[in-house]
């Protein structure tokens, strides 16, 4: 693995940290009201938003610095986020592949691009995956 993709992939990593609301060593996760009010509309359990709702963060995001050699596959990233598979229970279970392909067509992404730009998402989308799940277990 060659040290540019290396960084590439860091910045993809910390990307969806941010996303995902975790700082940028994936310490902790933001609660603010979005992820309340997308619970609700997940139609979540209410224990579930009660212990959202006890770690709500008062604490503005911090801005996220995006390396022009992802600024394609990160801004795709952020605009699928209503595009997750999301279990009865609140539980995120992971991005909905056709989708990610329907927004690839709208934003007319290069066929030869489209395997790394999956590839990126996944990447963003494994560890989104993997600070939703560590807050999934410390509300619950």
């Amino acid at each position: 693995m060659g040290k540019r993709y290396q960084v590439t992939r860091k910045k993809l990593i910390e990307a969806a940290r941010y996303w995902a609301g975790g700082d940028k060593k994936g310490q902790s996760v933001r609660i603010d009201q979005d992820v309340i009010d997308g619970l609700k509309m997940a139609n979540a359990p209410q224990e579930v938003i009660d212990q959202a709702l006890l770690h709500a963060s008062a604490d503005a995001p911090q801005d996220l610095e995006i390396d022009p050699r992802n600024w394609l596959s990160v801004t795709l990233f952020f605009s699928i986020s209503t595009q997750w598979m999301i279990s009865d229970s609140g539980q995120h279970i992971g991005i909905r592949y056709e989708s990610l392909e329907s927004s690839m067509n709208m934003c007319n992404i290069n066929q030869r691009r489209r395997p790394a730009v999956f590839e990126d998402i996944r990447i963003m989308e494994g560890e989104a995956l993997r600070i939703l799940r560590e807050n999934y277990v410390s509300a619950g």
